[in-house]
């Protein structure tokens, strides 16, 4: 019986010492609210459908409104007190000051094109690159005549297939002077927003995953689950999985097995060529989706470049840093007021140098 007692004995203890690391560490993991158990933003109406032109629903953000988006948590202590963002639109129905299509002599006009980024979903009014762009080139040219302006014509959702539409139907009667694209990997998906053909209803198609599909929330019947010691590690491992299946699908967009992908180079290709029959200066900003999608990110220079536009990939800039950092929320993958102000002032420094203040 001793013999038995003594080899139950090491066993027993080593198990009694899991237990009680498991009790205390879920302890303290509950009392620090620690957990990747997360719910989706809040938001306010933000669209309407405005028109069906060549094949493609084309919509707006609400004009002269208010749109605000609530999240689960304020980390970085940049939302306000109930961790809410607000973005306004003019009457125009984008972001920022009201729009003019006459300009001055003396007016250098800057027409941001692009998606949610350019918008810029979760960022103050004053934050997106587009304002502080502006605000960086007026410094620039503050002993010059120069009146800068930055219209920023950033619609959530769009691809290049709509901002080419957008682009000869608005903004080239705004006469811009540079015209700013944003560009990422997900820009080659198929349209957001699609009509069934036989009910004639439009509805938001399913493309792929993306950032907000990693907000894990728990299954309700794992009962398990609702301890924070072992939440964490079965959250984490959900986590890696839908990392690899989200850098699968954005390497699949860059393929021809995408139906997407050539109809929007198409789109882009059309724009840079209508741009520079009308003298208007490009740039084009390649925001990264992952941190470690290189080769996508050399096919999408090659295609830029070969218009003869400059282009401005942020990936080496932001490579060696915690890609979450630069989010505008743990649930919210678009870039934060951080990765505005890196992109603002890439650009400002470009645009300063290629438009001297003599201009």
């Amino acid at each position: 019986m001793s013999n038995l007692r003594k080899k139950l004995y090491k066993p027993l203890l080593v198990l009694i010492i899991i237990i009680i690391a498991f009790v205390i560490t879920g302890y303290f993991l509950q009392r620090l609210n620690i957990s990747h158990s997360r719910e989706k933003h809040i938001l306010s109406p933000q669209f309407g459908f405005i028109e069906y032109k060549n094949g493609y629903i084309l919509w707006r953000n609400y004009p002269s409104t208010g749109i605000r988006f609530v999240y689960d948590s304020n980390p970085r202590g940049y939302f306000g007190t109930n961790n809410e963002i607000d973005h306004h639109t003019n009457s125009w129905g984008f972001r920022g000051e009201e729009f003019f299509p006459s300009k001055s002599r003396n007016t250098f006009r800057i027409a941001f094109l692009g998606d949610s980024y350019t918008f810029g979903e979760g960022v103050k009014d004053t934050d997106t690159y587009a304002e502080q762009t502006a605000m960086q080139l007026k410094k620039k040219y503050s002993s010059s005549t120069i009146k800068l302006e930055s219209y920023n014509f950033g619609v959530g959702g769009y691809s290049f297939i709509h901002e080419w539409l957008l682009l000869n139907d608005v903004v080239l009667k705004t006469k811009p002077d540079v015209i700013v694209f944003k560009i990422d990997i997900a820009d080659f998906e198929t349209p957001l927003f699609q009509m069934d053909p036989r009910t004639k209803m439009i509805y938001r198609a399913y493309r792929g995953p993306t950032s907000s599909d990693l907000i894990l929330n728990l299954p309700p019947d794992h009962w398990l689950l609702k301890y924070r010691v072992f939440e964490m590690p079965w959250q984490a491992i959900r986590w890696l999985d839908q990392m690899r299946k989200i850098k699968a699908y954005y390497r699949w967009l860059m393929t021809d097995k995408n139906p997407g992908r050539q109809q929007n180079l198409s789109a882009l290709h059309s724009s840079l060529q209508t741009c520079r029959e009308r003298n208007i200066k490009c740039y084009v900003v390649c925001f990264p989706v992952q941190n470690q999608l290189v080769d996508e990110h050399t096919k999408i220079r090659k295609e830029v470049e070969s218009e003869g536009v400059f282009f401005i990939d942020l990936l080496p800039h932001v490579k060696h840093r915690y890609f979450q950092k630069l989010h505008v929320h743990p649930t919210d993958g678009h870039p934060n007021e951080i990765m505005h102000a890196l992109v603002a002032k890439l650009l400002a420094d470009k645009i300063a140098e290629d438009f001297p203040c003599e201009h």
